[in-house]
């Protein structure tokens, strides 16, 4: 697993945590989560309790919240939708990301080709 990740080209500290994440909602409610990113500690953390494919999805949940908080969707989405909406989009596709990830090693191949335009 990586110790680090950049996401938009922010780049961000990657931890496994012992045990769940406790964490305070907009409205003061405490509660516990499998993962957190944090955009002003720079940080993505993970709960040691998962299994490593929960782990991997949880991993891609929360990289996902960093790209549509930092593409201003996160509020977007919540505004127009209703709050919760994003975390809905988030929580569909981090396993679906997973899967066509693990489907289709050759595109993830060729994504990551670097060639002069021609």
């Amino acid at each position: 697993m990586p110790t680090t990740i950049r996401v938009m080209g922010v780049g961000f500290g990657v931890q496994v945590l012992p045990g769940a994440i406790p964490y305070t909602d907009g409205e003061g409610h405490t509660s516990e989560a499998n993962g957190m990113y944090t955009y002003a500690t720079g940080k993505i953390e993970l709960s040691g309790e998962l299994g490593l494919d929960q782990r991997r999805i949880v991993f891609l949940h929360e990289n996902l919240h960093a790209m549509t908080d930092m593409l201003g969707l996160d509020a977007q989405l919540d505004a127009q939708a209703g709050t919760g909406c994003e975390e809905h989009v988030v929580n569909a596709l981090a396993p679906t990301l997973l899967a066509w990830i693990r489907d289709n090693p050759e595109a993830i191949r060729w994504l990551q080709e670097v060639q002069p335009d021609a």
